[in-house]
């Protein structure tokens, strides 16, 4: 494992052992993507989908941004991420409800 106070180490799915890591001082940062956000925005984008599927994307959609995946734009939706440093477990993952304090600090 990398020296966190000598190189910068991040991650970006929150599982349990990169917090651990995040709360040891092993990592810098670990990103948080909350799971509502994203499923709401999936369930609701696939049955809009499914339920006019002779229509483009592009007519059912709004909101949405275009990210090139290196061949075509493609409409994505940003949820928000919420950064995790050893500072902020408590308030972002604990208090979010993702992990309790026992599963990171082994409390």
């Amino acid at each position: 494992m990398a020296d966190a106070s000598k190189i910068f180490v991040a991650g970006s799915d929150a599982d349990l052992r990169n917090v651990r890591l995040v709360a040891e001082g092993k990592q810098n940062l670990e990103v948080w993507k909350k799971i509502e956000p994203l499923a709401d925005k999936a369930a609701a984008v696939a049955m809009l989908l499914a339920s006019n599927p002779d229509k483009p994307v592009k007519d059912l959609l709004q909101g949405y941004t275009l990210r090139n995946n290196g061949k075509v734009d493609v409409p994505t939706f940003v949820t928000p991420v919420v950064p995790v440093t050893k500072e902020t477990i408590d308030s972002t993952v604990i208090a979010g409800g993702l992990y309790t304090r026992a599963q990171i600090y082994g409390e």
